[in-house]
């Protein structure tokens, strides 16, 4: 399953002088969801009586989940520019509030 060694000057195994070989790139293929927000504006009849006349809830999330991006070991980020895995990763942030108008 994995390339055996070969000297660098053997063409057959390595592709030449330096290895150019597509064994060990990385497939970056991916969907991420980046940003969603979701809210709703209760009617002003609810909020009337305590005198408020805008009433919203929401909740927003940034990078929330990763698709279709797998490779042997399972750790990297495909955004990263690092080849070794060493970087640091993109924080999950979720976000909740409401907004009132009196």
């Amino acid at each position: 399953t994995d390339p055996r060694l070969a000297s660098r000057g053997d063409t057959y195994f390595t592709g030449g002088n330096y290895g150019n070989n597509t064994y060990f790139l990385l497939n970056k293929n991916y969907l991420r969801l980046k940003n969603i927000e979701l809210g709703y504006n209760f009617p002003s009849s609810i909020g009337e009586r305590i005198g408020i006349s805008n009433f919203r809830l929401y909740v927003n999330g940034l990078n929330l989940i990763t698709f279709g991006y797998l490779n042997k070991n399972g750790i990297f980020d495909p955004e990263s520019t690092n080849q070794a895995g060493t970087y640091y990763p993109q924080a999950r942030v979720i976000n909740t509030g409401l907004r009132l108008t009196f």
